[in-house]
């Protein structure tokens, strides 16, 4: 969700809010794919080969695909780990290819 940014209209708050509400993790899926979160910096991590192999569906509405390409977009001349960009850009390709599927 760090992707998404800090600063908001109203729709795009709303917007926000229900996407957080739509990807956050069960405790179970919390176990499932072993996430840790490190205390200091708030970073997650987990187990991908879990991830990967068995990989959890979530359907958006048309706005807040929108939402989350334009913020992937506005990152885009940033500088970031090279593992933030593969998750980023998968993520981008996926909603480019829904967007060209409607």
């Amino acid at each position: 969700m760090n992707i998404l940014p800090q600063e908001n209209s109203l729709v795009n708050f709303q917007l926000k809010k229900a996407l957080m509400k739509k990807v956050e993790l069960t405790d179970a899926e919390r176990e499932k794919f072993e996430v840790k979160i490190n205390e200091e910096s708030q970073n997650m991590t987990w187990n991908a080969q879990k991830d990967f192999d068995d990989p959890t569906e979530f359907e958006f509405s048309e706005m807040e695909c929108e939402y989350v390409r334009n913020a992937i977009e506005a990152l885009s001349d940033g500088q970031h780990p090279d593992e933030y960009w593969l998750i980023v850009t998968s993520l981008y390709d996926k909603l480019q290819n829904t967007e060209q599927t409607k």
